[in-house]
């Protein structure tokens, strides 16, 4: 069922086709791109383009033809449904987060929390600003300043499947863990005066869940990444496959 397509366009700009009776035509954007895939993916580990459920027939039928004739596999296809911005015309629009005054990162967490896996998604500003402040800051933001503060205060120094959002949703569950550990630990100044072996075994364990949660946001907020890794004055991080205590006492 396959049908011919066409690769060139009548453009000034572009890769140009190397024939003689194609001159002036460029090939299409969309031929060239699985050629950059093959020089990105050119290492080990595993290949999943990831593409619009209308762009599938694309990935299936050049970019694994392509990168077979590397020498390569195309594991599988990653395809999403569509992001929606209503009353927004799409085309020649550009909102900046300098604009706004917000880091990226902040955009990638609403972008992969909100990821059209199953069903279109529609942005709003609205929801925009609200699973900024009750998830990013009421969570992971809360869990990791009540940390910071407490032991500066109190001069304490001594994706196989692919599955972006569920990924990010339990990188979330992690810092959820840490907020509930706090409540449950009490922590605050009275149990740093009269239980201070206590207090700094919480700290400890907080500490180091923060440090694991500076890795497991990495390929989502680079930026908080290097960020909490400052504050904890640590050298970046690969992602664990097991809770490790690798920040110890007197540091």
């Amino acid at each position: 069922g396959l049908k011919p397509r066409c690769i060139t366009r009548d453009l000034s700009w572009g890769t140009p086709v190397p024939l003689k009776e194609m001159k002036g035509k460029v090939f299409y954007v969309w031929f060239d791109a699985p050629i950059g895939k093959m020089v990105e993916e050119s290492g080990p580990g595993q290949i999943i383009p990831i593409y619009g459920e209308r762009q599938c027939s694309f990935p299936y039928c050049y970019v694994s033809l392509f990168i077979n004739g590397y020498g390569r596999r195309m594991d599988s296809v990653a395809s999403y449904k569509h992001d929606c911005f209503p009353n927004i015309a799409i085309l020649g629009y550009l909102v900046t987060m300098n604009d706004i005054g917000m880091p990226v990162s902040v955009w990638i967490y609403y972008l992969i929390s909100s990821r059209p896996e199953t069903s279109d998604s529609i942005f709003t500003w609205k929801e925009f600003i609200t699973r900024n402040n009750t998830e990013l800051l009421a969570n992971l933001g809360k869990f990791v300043n009540r940390v910071m503060k407490f032991v500066t205060a109190s001069s304490f120094s001594s994706l196989y499947n692919i599955k972006l959002r569920a990924s990010l949703e339990i990188a979330m569950e992690i810092s959820r863990k840490g907020n509930g550990y706090l409540q449950e630990s009490k922590l605050d100044n009275t149990l740093f005066a009269n239980s201070p072996k206590k207090c700094a075994s919480v700290i400890g364990v907080s500490i180091n869940l923060i440090y694991l949660l500076s890795a497991v946001f990495s390929p989502y907020m680079p930026s908080v990444t290097e960020s909490v890794a400052r504050q904890l004055n640590a050298l970046l991080r690969n992602i664990p496959d097991t809770f490790t205590m690798n920040i110890e006492a007197g540091h």
